[in-house]
């Protein structure tokens, strides 16, 4: 094990909610922005997102995140994560959202948690959108390099 500090990094990046089988091509206010600190492979990334229109948004939501995910694990698929600490104007009642990241991709599946329902058996849908909504939230992963 090295216990030298290899990299450390502050930036920020533009969130974009992404659909699974429909990309869409939604538009957002000016709030909307993306800060992050990489230590190593370690990242800590938080986003404000708001739409103004979430277009034709399709499938399952998706955030785009600022560095590919390592694929520490495929058979777990799904090992790192994240929460959003405001959820406003959704179209689905919802207690809060969870993130879960993709192992194979720059992004993460939101995951609603809603009454009487585990987050971890639903991806949040198209359907959950306003054309107004707003996520405030943390994501932290390892990623590839």
């Amino acid at each position: 094990t090295s216990e030298t500090l290899d990299h450390y990094e502050e930036g920020t990046w533009t969130p974009e909610l992404i659909g699974w089988s429909t990309p869409g091509n939604p538009t957002y206010g000016s709030a909307t922005k993306g800060i992050y600190t990489k230590i190593g492979r370690h990242v800590t990334a938080a986003f404000i997102v708001t739409l103004t229109d979430k277009d034709t948004i399709g499938g399952y939501v998706q955030i785009s995140l600022p560095f590919t995910p390592t694929n520490f694990d495929s058979s777990a698929a799904h090992g790192q994560g994240g929460f959003c600490s405001q959820v406003k104007n959704m179209a689905t009642t919802m207690e809060g959202v969870v993130w879960r990241v993709r192992w194979d991709s720059a992004k993460a599946y939101m995951q609603p948690i809603k009454s009487g329902t585990s987050p971890a058996n639903s991806y949040g849908q198209d359907t959950d959108l306003e054309d107004d909504t707003m996520l405030v939230g943390t994501i932290i992963y390892a990623a590839n390099s």
